[in-house]
């Protein structure tokens, strides 16, 4: 076989293999969405927030590396706003964000492993004395784009 019609039989499975996958000319190849999170209720200005995404409730709300996404911002003006880019086909979410007033990373307890900094979640789910907020109660359903979600720190 000589190497032009090579040539044109590779050129004719690759086109093939990009209309089977779906892709166009001009189309990005992922659509993202945008999520906006407004954290307000922040006892101070110290420190930074932590907001992590979730698209499934293993881990929720504190196993930081199972999370979809993970964004950190500075507090201005006693609050804060995350701009945060999730895959368009995520349409259930959860939000877990936490106050880091000592910049460790980390989400600071007492001895008897009360948290001694603020944390809040999506839905603002109230904090209770018998253990972490579940996913199902923090999720929420995205709604356009931006989709905006407004969350109360607690303390």
């Amino acid at each position: 076989m000589t190497s032009w019609k090579r040539i044109s039989r590779v050129a004719i499975a690759l086109l093939i293999a990009a209309c089977a996958s779906g892709l166009h000319a001009g189309e990005p190849a992922s659509r993202s969405a945008n999520l906006k999170v407004r954290v307000d209720g922040l006892r101070s200005t110290r420190g930074k927030i932590l907001a992590y995404i979730w698209n499934q409730g293993d881990g929720f709300p504190s196993e930081k590396q199972k999370t979809l996404a993970i964004a950190e911002v500075a507090i201005r003006d006693g609050q804060a706003e995350v701009d945060v880019e999730v895959p368009a086909s995520e349409k259930r979410l959860a939000i877990s964000v936490m106050h880091d007033e000592n910049g460790n990373g980390t989400m600071d307890s007492n001895v008897l492993g009360i948290p001694l900094e603020g944390y809040a979640t999506s839905n603002n789910v109230p904090h209770s004395m018998i253990g972490p907020p579940r996913y199902k109660d923090a999720e929420f359903e995205m709604q356009g784009t931006p989709a905006v979600v407004q969350i109360k720190m607690l303390y």
